[in-house]
Formats: C-alpha cells, structure tokens, sequence
C-alpha cells in the first residue's frame, strides 16, 4: 500500500491536525512496515526540505505565511515541481486534512490524474474561528466556498470525531457514511503512572493548547478569580495554575494576575516536548479545557484522562463524546466562568467521587483511543477500500 498525505502543517510544527495525521501515520507505519507513506507539507518552521522521520517521507516546501502558524500558502513553482516528481509514484490514496487549506483545494485532483483514491480527513465540527472578526469572516467565506466545493470531489471522507462527521455531511457537502478514526492517545507516555504525592503537595489545575482568545482562557481565569472567594484559605495556598503553550494571550494573561496579586500561582512554561506534557499531566490533579468555540475532540482531554486528571470541559463540538458529566469528567456549558468555578470548587470538595470519574476516564481513553487501535482500524478500512 502506498499513501500520499498531504497537509499545510507538520512536525516539528505544533497543532491538532497535523499531531492527528502524525501519530496516525508513524503508527500504521510502524504496525505495518510495508506500506510506504510520503507526507507533502510546507516548511514554516524552516527546517530541513527532505527527512525521513518515523518512518515518513517527509517533503517540505517553500511557502508564503499569511498568517503565521494559522494559514500559509506554497510557492507554486516548487509545489509543480514536486507534485510532478511525486506523480512518477503510484499511490493507492492521497489524504487530505481540514477544509480550511489550499492542500484539500487540489489533493483530490491530483489523485484523480495519478489513479489513487481521494481521502478528505474533517476535524472542526464548524467554521473557522478568529480573535479578529473580519479575520474570521474571510476565513467563513473560503471554507464555505473552495472548502465545501473541494470536499465534494473526494472518494472517501473519514473524521476525527462524530460532531466533525455531522458537520461535514451536513453543511458542506461529504458524502454521507463517512468513517469516524477518532483521536487517540500514545498510551507509552500517556498512562496512570503518577508520581507519589502527599496531602501537603501542591494541587495542580493545568491547561495545555494554545494561548488564544477562542480557547475560553478569559473564562478560566475569571473561573479562577472567583475560585479564591469560595475555597477554604488552606485549599487556595495550596493552589496552582498551568498555561502550557504560546500565544497571543500570554501576555495579557500575565498582565492580570499580576493585577490581582496572583503571579506567583500562575506559571506559563511556553510549549512543551511531547515527553514534557506527560510528565506535566501526571502531576496535574485537575485538567481544564475552557473552549469558547466548536472543537473536534481535543487530544489534551484523551491524554490528561490517560494521565489519570479530573476532567473539567466546556459542551464545545465532540467532547460530549467522552466526557459524560459526573461520570468522567466535569462538563459546564461554553463562556460559562461560573460553570467552570461551580465544577472546579466539586471537584476540591469532593476528591473522592472526582477520583472516580478520573479513573473512569482513564479506563475509557486507556481500553478504547490508543493509537495501536486506531491505527489498526484505519489500515484495515483502507484494505476494503482497494480493488478486490
């Protein structure tokens, strides 16, 4: 079997899709060293144009950054190129990801004229979202647009999670009977061992993403404001908070709790190794995904249930898929600061039924959304794809 993905963001960049397609990918490989699998990308992290990484052919390419780390276009010359010299090869499938990237715009055609079948993979359970309004404006109008029209052509549509295949076969134009691959997690890295702690150790309530308006971090900090008021003084000491990742939002974040005499709770170690989250997910009690906007199911959820964290989520795109409230997780409704308050102050309160739902959780994540799964179902619905 040979594969050709093509996808605007690869390692070492950082981001769901392309950690999806990554993990997806070196795990097929790895399970089944026969098939061959090249990866088309852009080179945004100016790093090296050709390397074999997990077992990948990794091509990267020229391009122009629109907006940086967000939307970036090829140039075209060397993408011709490329696509010409990778046309020599027969592929059984050229996948695409996400609606939103001039990749799915032609990835379909190019595996019509090399005789592969087209595979459009959908994550976001929605249309693009921006800080900046008239940023997501444009970006609506190009997903509805050459988005919905590209996704059409494609032979074959898999997803991330179910609220991305509603979506899709829904609004923007996938053939119905799509296939779910969900996320999944490394479960090497990401397990229940936890370091010993003690009732005097520090608890820890962790965030792991991006630093950006639309992942409700101005709700959880308010959350936060309003927690201090209703936890008894010894449980606030012994508080602290984690922001890991970058973004634009960092420094405003900063900026407030310094304002409210709360800087030496908050710690913001930028973005981590792979390694570097587990090991902060293992030492997390409480994890908190805030998101004010339509997520697919973000992959911290699946890893921080792995680790072993008490789950406090927003209701945003598919998350409802493994977070049932009071069960395994914690779920508040979006831009709800005082739902995420009410469920943290539960939480502290009641660390044995939060115990709970945290190894329900970890059990869920653990038996059922580990890569070696996953990507055993994907290679096996790829062999019933092919020609008998």
């Amino acid at each position: 079997m040979k594969i050709l993905l093509t996808i605007p963001f690869f390692y070492p960049h950082k981001g769901g899709a392309q950690k999806y397609a990554e993990e997806l990918y070196a795990h097929v490989k790895k399970l089944h060293p026969d098939v061959h699998i090249n990866v088309l990308t852009y080179n945004t992290d100016n790093v090296l144009a050709f390397e074999i990484y997990r077992g990948l052919n990794v091509y990267r390419l020229p391009c122009y950054q629109i907006i940086k780390g967000k939307f970036v276009l090829p140039k075209l010359l060397p993408l011709l190129k490329t696509l010409r010299k990778l046309n020599r090869q027969k592929y059984d499938y050229v996948n695409s990801h996400t609606a939103f990237f001039d990749t799915t715009w032609w990835a379909w055609f190019f595996a019509r004229k090399n005789g592969a079948k087209s595979i459009f993979t959908g994550h976001a359970p929605g249309h693009p979202t921006h800080q900046i309004k008239a940023v997501e404006i444009v970006g609506k109008l190009v997903h509805i647009i050459l988005g919905k029209w590209a996704v059409g052509h494609y032979d074959i549509c898999t997803y991330a999670n179910r609220k991305s295949k509603e979506f899709f076969e829904k609004h923007m134009g996938a053939k119905i009977g799509g296939k779910i691959i969900s996320v999944s997690i490394d479960s090497a890295l990401f397990n229940t061992t936890r370091p010993q702690k003690t009732f005097t150790n520090d608890i820890t309530i962790s965030y792991v993403g991006r630093i950006i308006e639309t992942k409700g971090l101005l709700y959880f900090f308010d959350a936060i404001l309003s927690l201090q008021q209703q936890v008894e003084l010894d449980t606030w000491k012994r508080l602290k908070f984690v922001f890991a990742g970058e973004g634009p939002l960092v420094k405003q974040l900063t900026i407030l709790a310094s304002k409210h005499g709360l800087s030496e709770k908050f710690f913001f170690p930028g973005n981590l190794e792979y390694a570097q989250v587990a090991d902060l997910l293992k030492q997390t009690d409480i994890f908190v995904s805030p998101s004010s906007h339509a997520e697919g199911l973000p992959t911290t959820i699946m890893e921080a249930g792995a680790c072993g964290c008490v789950i406090v989520a927003t209701n945003s795109g598919s998350i409802s898929d493994v977070i049932v409230n009071k069960s395994t997780g914690l779920l508040v409704s979006m831009k709800d600061s005082d739902g995420i308050t009410k469920a943290l102050v539960w939480a502290l309160d009641n660390r044995n039924e939060a115990d709970t739902l945290a190894k329900n959780m970890s059990q869920l994540v653990l038996s059922r959304y580990t890569w070696e799964k996953t990507a055993q179902e994907f290679y096996d619905f790829l062999l019933t794809q092919l020609p008998q």
